[in-house]
């Protein structure tokens, strides 16, 4: 990677950020009569021909962009000021009017990643309908007796044109009755469904509690498992991940629509048309369809004329692989084993059976399946833990199973979102994503204080422009995304209570307002040299690190 690059895209991502903070001082300085001596980009020297001197204020960009800053009159209390230039010092406004100059900075660095995510949602002009692809068994949807197709139209009163809204609301709303009005053939119908209790496993490694009906948005291919070796299935010779494209001549291109046909022509032979699952897809072009099967299912005996009764199952639970020395190779899984339960609760998707161990990934989990041969078995599954790098060079601790589950699987079209709506939705959310990021960058600072994560994911400069410049390989979006978040960062580290950070002296003015006068100077000098000493050490953390992910690593 080369190192131009590195600095280049560094300084792209950090000067926005630079800028927009110390403009939020300097305009709030320059609305309250404070006189500005500096602006300034960067920390030192100014560069040759960008130093520029409009009225009183003198505006440069300076040799080393690691930061910048927005000299006052006045600023430091011990600064000697001229009688007649005192009511336009820093010192001397009110103490409300000087909080508000240095609280304007983080502020204005919250409002940057508002208008990046607001134009980004502006920009999204094509979505996901809110249409149910997949009813996922033993779940509220399907108790309730929602359908795959069905259009979902309103949320307990709020209407859901998109997925996205639909899944908003259901999260919020665990274990509480909640009213959806659907579209099915034409028909409106209303039904009453109770989210679960999911709880899922956050980047980091927070429980966060959110509701679940058991819904996906794509269509699982009619692909079968088949275990049942006296089964009219197997007998005709199929095999777990052939697909169904036919049954006696109507096409199917779901598992609902195979379900359904099988219901159709209950009791006799079915003459399928399969895709084997050997010849998977590559690229634009699916092999599979150049050498189609043609095979005919016996009816089954007795009364029993589901899906079930012919050997076949979704294969939504099958094993398709299994990587050696995992845990699920030691526990005894093989390809072909169907997953029955994990910790003697029911599973309703391979997704649901990897969320619950991720959940709880430092326990011994019990794991049941039927192997190939129909019989029970159940092993202990302890994940094990591995520490890899992602592409930012960041270590991250994963935890490995070992088997793996292959469905194929299909989206309905994105629905056109009219430009009305894009506008009403990137105001809401553009706000509502800022927050949640400063929720989540909270909880980070306390995982790190209490050593759930650890130090050396503390980074600086160096780790800067490493992730610029890879965001930028990434695209456009990718770059001012992680802009908004460095944005983000940067204000809730300038909030906190560290003297010579704009968190420090706000903590100052409220303690100054609070005993009705002034910091003693000596105080003062010792708050300071207290933070910079903080500081430092935090920036020759993160030096180091930087140094031994970057350089040395």
């Amino acid at each position: 990677m080369s190192a131009v690059a590195v600095v280049f895209y560094f300084i792209l991502l950090i000067g926005p950020l630079v800028f927009f903070h110390e403009l939020g001082h300097f305009l709030f300085a320059k609305l309250f009569g404070v006189k500005v001596l500096r602006f300034s980009l960067g920390f030192g020297p100014a560069i040759p021909g960008l130093r520029k001197r409009w009225g009183e204020t003198e505006y440069q960009v300076a040799t080393f962009p690691l930061g910048g800053y927005v000299k006052m009159l006045g600023e430091d209390p011990s600064e000697a000021v001229a009688e007649q230039d005192r009511r336009r010092s820093f010192q001397g406004v009110a103490l409300w009017k000087r909080f508000i100059i240095v609280a304007a900075g983080p502020a204005f660095n919250l409002i940057l990643p508002v208008i990046i995510f607001f134009f980004a949602w502006l920009s999204i002009d094509k979505t996901a309908p809110a249409s149910v692809g997949s009813v996922l068994p033993s779940t509220p949807a399907h108790s309730a007796g929602l359908q795959p197709g069905d259009r979902i139209l309103e949320v307990e009163g709020i209407k859901t044109p998109y997925w996205r809204d639909a899944v908003e609301i259901i999260e919020t709303r665990p274990q509480k009755p909640t009213r959806f009005v659907i579209l099915r053939d034409g028909r409106r119908m209303t039904l009453t469904i109770t989210p679960a209790l999911h709880k899922k496993m956050t980047l980091l490694r927070v429980i966060k509690r959110v509701g679940r009906i058991g819904i996906t948005l794509q269509h699982t291919r009619a692909q079968v498992g088949v275990i049942d070796q006296s089964s009219p299935a197997w007998k005709a010779g199929l095999r777990s991940g052939d697909i169904v494209t036919t049954v006696n001549g109507d096409p199917v291109t779901s598992w609902h629509d195979l379900r359904l046909a099988v219901e159709r022509h209950a009791g006799s032979a079915l003459a399928l048309t399969l895709l084997s699952r050997s010849s998977p897809p590559i690229a634009f072009l699916d092999l599979r369809e150049l050498s189609p099967r043609k095979v005919t299912l016996s009816p089954p005996p007795g009364k029993d004329t589901s899906a079930r009764a012919y050997g076949i199952e979704p294969a939504s639970m099958f094993v398709d692989l299994v990587e050696p020395d995992t845990p699920a190779a030691k526990a005894g899984l093989e390809a072909g084993d169907q997953v029955l339960t994990l910790d003697d609760k029911p599973l309703t998707s391979w997704l649901h059976l990897i969320e619950r161990l991720r959940t709880a990934p430092k326990k011994k989990h019990r794991l049941t399946w039927r192997t190939a041969s129909g019989k029970i078995q159940a092993g202990d599954i302890l994940l094990r833990e591995v520490k890899e790098k992602d592409d930012f060079k960041q270590e991250r601790k994963v935890y490995v199973f070992g088997a793996y589950n292959r469905v194929d699987t299909w989206e309905p079209p994105d629905a056109t979102v009219p430009l009305g709506r894009r506008l009403s939705y990137a105001l809401v959310q553009a706000p509502k994503r800022t927050w949640e990021f400063c929720k989540i960058m909270v909880v980070a600072v306390a995982q790190l204080l209490r050593g759930n994560i650890p130090s050396n994911t503390i980074g600086g400069p160096i780790m800067l422009g490493y992730v610029a410049n890879k965001a930028a390989g990434q695209g456009f979006e990718t770059f001012i995304f992680i802009m908004a978040l460095i944005s983000i960062n940067l204000a809730l580290i300038n909030l906190l209570p560290i003297p010579i950070l704009d968190g420090g002296h706000i903590l100052i003015f409220s303690i100054e307002a609070i005993r009705r006068k002034p910091m003693s100077l000596s105080t003062r000098g010792a708050m300071t040299t207290v933070g910079l000493l903080f500081v430092v050490l935090l920036m020759a953390l993160a030096f180091f690190n930087d140094c031994n992910r970057y350089i040395f690593g």
